[in-house]
């Protein structure tokens, strides 16, 4: 009799805790399923929910000592300096001995020519040169007067310390190599021309063919960037190097070749500098002079 109510007891339990956890496991799946799909459930679970602030990392701010240190340290040195820069533009008349006559007065003081543009103009029989020498103020002085005496040449203009629009020419030959392999430009064969028949070496003989077409590329991306800062432009490609045009003054064709050294610049062939005055401003306010206030008149003073 006790063994027969122990057993119904046991089913009633084990039925009812069934049960019981059936509804469970039915009300979490049906809460899951509610939870993903239906956005009246998402919005009342997640109402007005703050969003998580970006956490700011400020710099950390120099004391005046070290913001003064730090001005002197990155300053650069004065540069040892150099002789005066003097750029002439001559007009001379288009006829054979001019220049020779022109360079042997130069040489004769003893002047290095730093650029010479020889070029003819729109007027018949007339050409323009312009010539860009370093040196003391005197002497140049005296050059351009001996220049003047030619019977060739119209006229010497001086465009030392003149506002001036300078322009030079610039193509240069740059490596896609990179500076690992950029020897191989320069390694040939020394046998005659009729022997040689084998194709030279190159950089997929040392590397797979992805990965020479990787540095190819990489390559070309940082020297096409360095070029697009100095609204220069990429003239002509091929496997194993490019060619850059660039016209600016002579100064940033300066640093544009020293960005490009580390590529490496195979050939580089520059124009030399053309000049041209700026024209001044024809309404343009005068400046006021200001008076010296030294010289005052005694009858405009004050009695007394």
């Amino acid at each position: 009799m006790h063994l027969i109510l122990v057993i119904s007891l046991n089913l009633r339990t084990t039925t009812m805790l069934a049960r019981r956890f059936g509804r469970t496991v039915n009300r979490f799946v049906r809460w899951k399923t509610t939870y993903v799909n239906s956005p009246i459930t998402y919005k009342a679970l997640h109402a007005n929910a703050p969003l998580p602030r970006c956490r700011i990392i400020e710099p950390p701010r120099a004391t005046v000592p070290e913001a003064v240190s730090n001005i002197i340290v990155s300053t650069p040195f004065n540069r040892i300096p150099k002789p005066q820069r003097h750029v002439f533009n001559c007009l001379v008349q288009n006829e054979p001995g001019v220049l020779s006559r022109l360079s042997g007065i130069l040489a004769a003081r003893g002047f290095n020519i730093d650029s010479l543009v020889v070029c003819a103009t729109e007027v018949e029989n007339l050409s323009r040169m312009t010539i860009v020498i370093r040196g003391n103020d005197e002497v140049v002085e005296q050059a351009r007067r001996q220049i003047e005496d030619i019977v060739s040449v119209w006229a010497v203009l001086d465009y030392t310390g003149t506002d001036i629009v300078e322009r030079e020419l610039l193509l240069a030959k740059v490596s896609l190599l990179g500076p690992d392999h950029f020897q191989q430009h320069f390694e040939r064969d020394a046998s005659p021309v009729e022997e040689v028949e084998k194709p030279t070496s190159s950089v997929s003989d040392t590397m797979s063919a992805t990965a020479a077409l990787q540095l190819r590329a990489n390559q070309l991306s940082a020297i096409n960037q360095v070029t697009q800062l100095f609204n220069g432009r990429v003239s002509d490609i091929s496997t194993e190097s490019l060619i850059i045009e660039l016209t600016d003054g002579p100064d940033r064709i300066d640093n544009f070749l020293s960005l490009l050294r580390p590529f490496g610049v195979l050939e580089a062939s520059r124009t030399g500098t053309t000049a041209m005055a700026r024209s001044p401003l024809s309404n343009a306010i005068p400046e006021k002079v200001e008076e010296d206030k030294d010289n005052d008149d005694v009858f405009d003073l004050p009695p007394g």
